[in-house]
């Protein structure tokens, strides 16, 4: 319609371009509907501000283009039809100058974010001794990820950042109007990756953040709700490709470099099959991708540089359908697979399986730090572990009788029980320490699989519970 009005502003006849001001003016007010209904919900992306900056540029010169009348040489004389032409030009180009500002405006309106210096995170802690500090935010906390100096906190809208030792928040993100649907950490720390989506999650926004200092460093504006896997160097999204009514769907996976955003290449799964990513993860340096073809479900490897596949492991021969995400732990380095008799423990670098965890064993918890915990029994809690070193399913002793969660290291295991009155956090079989957390509840969780947090980080333990009115603790 745009391009509809710019031609019929050229045409000599005034009717045709009175006709043009109509197109002009519709392809206006949708644009500007299209831009506030962008903005209320919080996910104008940069096509959003162009198309508004591109209507009024139109506009303005079409309008100005009648209203200068007919530029034919034949009966206007050269001087006057500059003199015609010229507040045509001088018009658009303001109007384009300042659409272009308008449009920066427009993309930004629904953020509000601060930012932090630079700054040397502390060690990881991993006792929990007693609590050190507390931190309420005024609204709810819906998952905790330890990234750059301590941890990041998410909200409804955004995400916190604070400083694992003494619990100040160090820089926000908020993206007013949408709402946060997933928080990605890279196994390094250092990358934050955000998605806020739409309702129905018909629109999504991805936003790349350093963690330490809270700097945007580029957004991706998507159709839908993506699926996305952070590593240390890249950001896999995947995206559905359009195919004919009987045709099985296929997804392309796009990897952008997480420091420009920068596309480094594609791939996309043999004719026949689906790939899909499942659920958002983390990898250390490859891209794990899981192809769904009619012969079963195989897992490809893709180099994260290059998108070549450094190695491919079939995990369910002749069954192509599987209803478990394809789960990573935080430093990138293990993924659980649902394999044919077991759940398959993959080395993320090799492809190589190191593990099984049989089905009957119990639930992979949805990872927080730490090794592969595993949940069973009634009532439910951590009933083992996967070693990191052999892939052994290793027992897990009991500890609290009411665990809420529990994180397995190298050093022991830290639960986050449920007392009486609050909640406690128990190291191995020590006496607990009560902690104030709030009300919990499950269906604020980012991840309805995990809504409690015991999350190791740099200069505390921090322990949380999703939750309306949660407050988050540091202990040490």
């Amino acid at each position: 319609m745009l391009a509809a009005a710019g031609l019929l502003s050229l045409a000599s006849s005034r009717r045709t371009r009175v006709v043009a001001v109509v197109l002009a003016a519709a392809a206006g007010t949708a644009s500007a509907t299209a831009a506030v209904r962008a903005v209320a919900t919080g996910l104008p992306g940069p096509s959003t501000g162009v198309l508004a900056a591109a209507s009024a540029v139109v506009l303005v010169g079409v309008v100005a283009r009648v209203v200068g009348g007919s530029a034919d040489s034949t009966r206007i004389r050269p001087s006057a039809g500059w003199r015609r032409v010229l507040p045509v030009l001088l018009a658009t180009a303001v109007t384009a100058l300042g659409g272009t500002a308008a449009a920066a405006a427009v993309i930004d309106a629904p953020v509000r974010a601060t930012t932090a210096p630079e700054a040397e995170p502390a060690p990881v802690e991993y006792s929990a001794d007693a609590a050190r500090w507390t931190w309420r935010g005024g609204g709810p906390v819906r998952d905790v990820r330890a990234a750059g100096v301590g941890v990041v906190v998410a909200g409804d809208d955004g995400i916190t950042a604070l400083d694992g030792t003494t619990g100040a928040a160090r820089w926000t993100f908020r993206r007013v109007g949408a709402g946060l649907t997933d928080l990605l950490v890279s196994p390094d720390r250092q990358t934050v990756v955000t998605i806020h989506a739409g309702p129905a999650a018909r629109a999504a926004v991805l936003t790349v953040l350093d963690a330490t200092t809270g700097e945007r460093r580029w957004e991706l504006a998507t159709d839908r709700k993506p699926v996305a896997l952070l590593t240390d160097g890249v950001l896999a999204v995947d995206e559905l490709l359009e195919v004919g009514y009987d045709d099985p769907p296929r997804s392309r996976t796009t990897a952008r470099d997480i420091g420009s955003g920068a596309v480094l290449w594609t791939w996309e799964p043999p004719p026949g099959c689906d790939s899909t990513l499942l659920h958002p993860a983390v990898s250390a340096t490859v891209v794990p991708v899981e192809t769904s073809c009619q012969d079963g479900l195989v897992l490809h490897g893709l180099d994260g540089r290059t998108g070549s596949v450094t190695w491919t492991l079939r995990t369910r021969p002749f069954d192509p359908y599987s209803s478990d995400p394809l789960r990573t732990t935080p430093d990138g380095t293990r993924l659980v697979a649902a394999g044919a008799g077991d759940r398959v423990v993959v080395d993320t670098a090799t492809g190589t399986p190191v593990g099984r965890i049989p089905y009957a064993a119990g639930f992979p918890r949805p990872f927080g730090d730490g090794r592969i915990a595993v949940a069973g029994g009634d009532p439910e809690r951590v009933v083992a572990t996967v070693d990191p070193a052999s892939g052994a399913l290793q027992p897990v002793q009991k500890g609290c009788p009411a665990e809420v969660t529990a994180t397995v290291t190298d050093g022991g295991v830290l639960r986050l029980c449920r007392t009486a009155s609050t909640f406690a956090v128990q190291t191995d079989g020590a006496a607990p320490v009560p902690v104030d957390l709030g009300r919990r509840d499950q269906f604020v969780a980012l991840d309805l699989l995990r809504d409690a947090f015991v999350v190791p980080a740099p200069g505390a333990v921090v322990v949380g519970t999703a939750g309306p009115d949660g407050a988050v603790v540091g202990m040490g």
